[in-house]
């Protein structure tokens, strides 16, 4: 939940900042990735001893770095250089307890990181937070307005008609469980930003084990697009047809393609059949 969170404070940040937004939010959503993998290298117990003396924050690096050698942060970049992903990714996440700004895309994830903290009543670095903010030339007074957008269901409440009316368009628009946009509302987003001509990337994850009395919305799997250009309209076909056609998406079995450009052709996405948790 917390790195859901971040991903998404990241992620409005970049695009009030002028930042790359995908990988502002990647880089938020696995900036805690060390504390997976520090495990497997010193063994469970030694970090559930660092864990229960620092929790959180960067006194909690601090010590690791005084007992491992190394803190969760820069565990996390190296795990992340050696998948591959790229430089604006990794070194956000390594950057992300302060230090240094290698990027802007590092600053938003700073922000976003002491922001939630803040947010949580947890201890957050004042200090990280001015300099990723001054870097990304933004105010304070920016968290105010994207914090409640970014993260909806944690919005404090409002009192009175306007209290019930901004509760009715959470409702209407986000998952009760994650915070996250709710599929409609998803996908409503995602059209926007399709028929703007930007690309990107989904990443699709199971939700196992759920009680059956949670509601859950489910991403969807796959997408069918049609695209016109000139006039003329396809459905969707066979990877063998792809070097041919500029489709932006297709089903999710089929390999990525480049994202046209919007002078190329105007793309309606609708969603394929999705299995419902």
């Amino acid at each position: 939940m917390h790195a859901s969170q971040v991903a998404a404070v990241a992620g409005a940040l970049a695009e009030r900042s002028g930042a790359d937004v995908e990988a502002a939010h990647l880089g938020g959503l696995l900036h805690d990735l060390g504390k997976l993998v520090m495990p497997l290298a010193f063994g469970e117990e030694e970090l559930d001893s660092v864990a229960r003396e620092h929790a959180v924050g960067a006194p909690r690096a601090e010590l690791e770095r005084e007992r491992f050698g190394v803190d969760h942060a820069h565990a996390g970049e190296v795990f992340a250089r050696e998948a591959f992903l790229e430089a604006r990714v990794f070194k956000a996440i390594g950057a992300h307890h302060g230090g240094s700004i290698p990027s802007p895309e590092a600053a938003c994830v700073q922000a976003a990181n002491a922001a939630v903290h803040l947010l949580h009543g947890l201890p957050a670095d004042a200090d990280v937070l001015d300099a990723a903010l001054a870097e990304l030339g933004l105010g304070a007074g920016v968290l105010d307005e994207v914090v409640p957008v970014a993260l909806p269901a944690l919005t404090p409440a409002v009192g009175g008609l306007a209290g019930r009316i901004a509760a009715l368009e959470r409702a209407a628009t986000t998952d009760d469980v994650t915070g996250l946009l709710t599929r409609t509302a998803w996908m409503s987003a995602v059209g926007e930003q399709l028929l703007a001509g930007r690309s990107g990337v989904v990443l699709v994850a199971d939700l196992d084990g759920l009680p059956r009395s949670t509601s859950v919305t489910a991403t969807p799997r796959a997408t069918s697009c049609s695209a016109s250009s000139g006039g003329s309209s396809a459905a969707a076909g066979p990877p063998a047809a792809w070097a041919a056609t500029p489709w932006p998406c297709g089903p999710a079995s089929t390999p990525p393609r480049p994202m046209p450009s919007p002078s190329r052709c105007a793309a309606t996405c609708t969603p394929a059949s999705v299995p419902t948790a």
